[in-house]
């Protein structure tokens, strides 16, 4: 990995293990550790490059796929061919926005209950109760009512 490589410098070692019935060579291509089958690359018959540039695309990381099933490059003759490298430009995708809805919760006032003992309990301030509930800080609350404290 991370490694350059200059032309005519051997790139691994043919050789036959296992099952294999004779010596060859394991190739693999990677895009960002995304592995692409090398034939939608090269020509191994003719042992030339299909295109001087690549367009990158999902159905190039698709497992087992051929490249005359999957890989329409007649688009890319009408692109310039150079020697310069080909910028691609992805697409930004945002993050969906998520909205969390804060969550409404209740207590139900017990004996001898005040509305500063219950705000203590529950982590907020008698206004914001007040609030919630559209009482003031005297009102006198109820026995079994349910006030809104989030």
């Amino acid at each position: 990995p991370d490694q350059d490589v200059v032309a005519g410098e051997p790139i691994g070692l043919g050789g036959s293990t296992g099952r294999s019935s004779g010596p060859h060579l394991h190739f693999e291509i990677r895009f960002y550790e995304a592995p692409i089958n090398p034939e939608f690359l090269i020509d191994f018959e003719s042992k030339k490059l299909r295109q001087q540039n690549l367009f990158v695309h999902k159905s190039l990381f698709l497992p087992g796929l051929k490249p005359i099933e999957s890989f329409d490059d007649s688009y890319l003759t009408e692109l310039p061919q150079t020697n310069d490298s080909l910028s691609i430009q992805l697409p930004i995708i945002k993050p969906p926005v998520i909205i969390q809805k804060p969550k409404i919760k209740y207590y139900r006032v017990k004996s001898g209950d005040t509305l500063t003992e219950i705000a203590n309990r529950n982590n907020t301030t008698v206004s914001k109760l007040c609030q919630l509930n559209g009482i003031k800080p005297t009102s006198i609350i109820q026995l079994g009512k349910s006030l809104r404290i989030k």
